[in-house]
């Protein structure tokens, strides 16, 4: 079975205020101390970011294979499947609890952890380009420095404006914004960002796009024109997905019988779950669970 790191395990503030939890490390020392375990698909109850400086691979999140290259940076939330393919990679690891995301967020409604760290974000990395290299590397190193730094009542404070800072720089490039200038979130992409956040709270209860339409009072042909210029995809393809993705998870991770697997995600006849997963997977729940775990258990060896 999977691995769940918890915030526990990070090196974090001598006493968090607010149970406030942040770290960042060089991947060289990250994984001096978390070799092997990195290289077997894991999970962790928190926030990651993690720039890929110098290295190529690929690197798994959720299932799902992308290609890393040089600066290459990927974003995960908690609970979130991923691993590390080898341990040669050069670059910075930063980890912080949702305490940490809140003040960062700080209440304006930025949505950190509904546009880049949640299972639905249909890139959960990018190439950094050029011209915001320069900006995204001073921003780890005053993170870094100020982490390093002897704990002062400024600490904390310094490190939530940094961490705001940092990450409104990521949002926009999510956005495909590289120039660093300020852009007002179009009426599209609010409205794909609701329902993003609406399908992570409810996708075990509502299986339909209307449903959602309708909780969101949201016009159908709305909705759809939001999900599919923002996602390339269908407002369907995404509750699949999600589905999915805990699907797999619940799968992996315990020994739950199908069955319940089916009832948990809200599927009331489990033979018609089967025929769910096989659709969207190419395989039977339970040849899912033993490919995976033997997988597992080889890169844990």
């Amino acid at each position: 079975m999977a691995e769940l790191q918890k915030l526990s395990d990070l090196s974090l503030f001598p006493a968090p205020e607010a149970g406030k939890g942040f770290s960042i490390t060089p991947l060289t020392a990250f994984f001096v101390t978390h070799a092997p375990r990195s290289l077997a698909p894991h999970q962790h109850d928190y926030y990651q970011v993690i720039f890929f400086e110098e290295g190529s691979g690929e690197h798994e999140v959720d299932f799902h294979c992308y290609t890393v290259q040089r600066n290459s940076l990927f974003c995960t939330g908690p609970f979130q499947e991923h691993r590390f393919d080898h341990t040669a990679y050069k670059g910075i690891i930063m980890r912080f609890n949702g305490e940490m995301l809140d003040a960062a967020e700080d209440g304006d409604n930025l949505n950190f952890s509904a546009s880049i760290f949640d299972a639905l974000n249909p890139r959960p990395c990018i190439v950094v380009p050029q011209a915001s290299l320069d900006t995204l590397r001073f921003l780890l190193n005053e993170l870094s420095r100020e982490f390093m730094a002897e704990d002062s009542a400024e600490r904390t404070s310094c490190l939530e404006s940094l961490l705001r800072i940092f990450l409104i720089r990521l949002k926009r490039l999510w956005r495909g914004d590289s120039s660093g200038e300020l852009t007002r979130m179009s009426s599209t992409e609010r409205t794909f960002l609701k329902y993003r956040r609406a399908v992570e709270m409810h996708f075990k209860s509502l299986h339909l796009v209307g449903a959602y339409a309708a909780l969101l009072n949201i016009p159908m042909r709305s909705l759809t024109h939001a999900v599919t210029t923002c996602a390339l995809t269908s407002p369907l393809a995404l509750i699949n997905r999600r589905l999915i993705i805990e699907a797999k998870r619940d799968l992996w991770l315990t020994d739950r019988k199908v069955k319940e697997i089916a009832h948990d995600l809200g599927f009331k006849d489990p033979s018609y779950f089967v025929k769910f997963f096989k659709f969207h997977t190419e395989e039977q729940p339970l040849e899912f669970r033993a490919r995976s775990r033997r997988f597992t258990q080889g890169k844990a060896a």
